[in-house]
């Protein structure tokens, strides 16, 4: 039974860069330590079968996230890609929400007591969500693409929601802000972009 209400946080932006090179970056779970704010570990744990175009994508990763130095939680999370488009990644009682024929090359998600993602942590819920949409433009040099994050959470603890209620809000335009700017550093150059903030 949970007493914590379920919350729906969400960012948008364009970038002026093409989407496959933003979808490989989005991709790039074993990076997410180095640029999203309270991120302090991540690494794939498990791959997925090779996709139609032939490549493999993260389907299970471990995340430490902290908050102030006085919070830190490890977690896994189970990954589904769609390539070039999307990737979610849940936790806890969350379930996927992509269309089955568009993960097929991901395994299906073990039962519970073989799951590490559905183990317990500080969230109940978690499914977060980047999606890419291609704006296309006829004019070489200047494709943009629309990034959108969207971040589903349940606390299981309700001290810990009443904690991040403050800073909640925040969080998703924090991760896409890191994200626009690991997006300059990787195609620009360091010079291009902000440290990351925590």
């Amino acid at each position: 039974m949970s007493f914590t209400p379920n919350q729906t946080l969400t960012a948008t932006r364009t970038l002026r860069y093409p989407a496959a090179v933003v979808y490989e970056i989005i991709s790039d779970v074993d990076s997410y330590h180095k640029f999203l704010p309270f991120c302090q570990g991540s690494e794939v744990t498990k791959k997925s079968q090779p996709a139609a175009d032939g490549k493999t994508y993260p389907e299970e990763a471990k995340l430490m996230i902290g908050f102030n130095g006085n919070i830190n939680e490890e977690f896994t999370s189970r990954i589904y890609c769609i390539p070039g488009r999307v990737v979610e990644a849940v936790s806890g009682n969350t379930n996927g929400t992509l269309p089955k024929d568009e993960v097929s090359h991901h395994n299906e998600r073990p039962s519970a007591d073989q799951d590490p993602s559905r183990k317990a942590t500080v969230m109940s819920q978690l499914l977060t969500r980047w999606t890419n949409h291609d704006e296309t433009n006829p004019v070489p040099g200047q494709e943009k693409t629309e990034v959108n994050l969207t971040i589903e959470y349940q606390f299981a603890n309700p001290l810990y929601a009443a904690m991040s209620s403050a800073v909640a809000p925040k969080v998703a335009d924090k991760m896409i802000e890191a994200f626009e700017n690991r997006v300059k550093a990787v195609l620009e150059g360091p010079a291009h972009a902000k440290r990351k903030t925590t």
